[in-house]
């Protein structure tokens, strides 16, 4: 598999294409691993990224509701302490 940081292929032919779906699974694959692959349409690989693209969409506010609720509830705090800086968030005691 020749990934982004591959040399060119100078015109070899291309035997096959991975999805965007899969390619960052591909990339984390460790070598040696096997692999095996599946014929999609293009179709079906345009619906795969869709829900992908979904699921990253929930994903992003669920995250931004927590960090929104977090923010409420933390403060942020940074101090220097000789040569370092100690970088933290600290709960805010309700009075």
């Amino acid at each position: 598999m020749l990934m982004a940081d591959a040399q060119t292929i100078g015109g070899y032919p291309i035997i096959a294409t991975v999805i965007q779906v899969d390619i960052g699974k591909l990339a984390q694959a460790n070598p040696g691993k096997t692999v095996k692959f599946k014929q999609v349409t293009i179709n079906e690989a345009h619906e795969l990224l869709l829900k992908e693209l979904e699921e990253l969409r929930v994903i992003k506010k669920a995250i931004e509701e927590n960090s929104r609720k977090f923010e409420r509830e933390f403060r942020h705090v940074a101090v220097k302490f000789g040569d370092e800086l100690l970088d933290t968030w600290i709960r805010e005691l309700k009075k």
